[in-house]
């Protein structure tokens, strides 16, 4: 198996454990890990990556997508939304 089948394979798989974890579609998921560098992550850091166990892999893309700004939240009614930022004004506004 060629060097970039190997690569693919490995960021297909890290793609279907970030969505197995989050609770959401593949597609979701790639949407996700593409807009907030996640993808790029892991192509550059392939050599060390792919040494690691999932969990750690799950880890590292949580941290450096966070860093983005990248939060997941899921909506009481199973809808998810990606938060740019948060503004806490506007949250104590409503809840004054």
């Amino acid at each position: 198996m060629s060097e970039q089948k190997r690569k693919i394979g490995f960021t297909v798989a890290c793609v279907n454990e970030f969505a197995n974890r989050h609770r959401l579609s593949s597609k979701e998921a790639f949407q996700y890990l593409f807009q907030f560098k996640g993808i790029a992550f892991i192509k550059e850091n392939y050599d060390v990556e792919h040494t690691l166990d999932f969990e750690t892999v799950l880890e590292d893309l949580g941290i450096l997508c966070k860093k983005k700004w990248g939060y997941i939240m899921r909506l009481y009614h199973g809808s998810n939304i990606v938060i740019d930022n948060i503004n806490l004004a506007m949250y104590r506004m409503f809840c004054a």
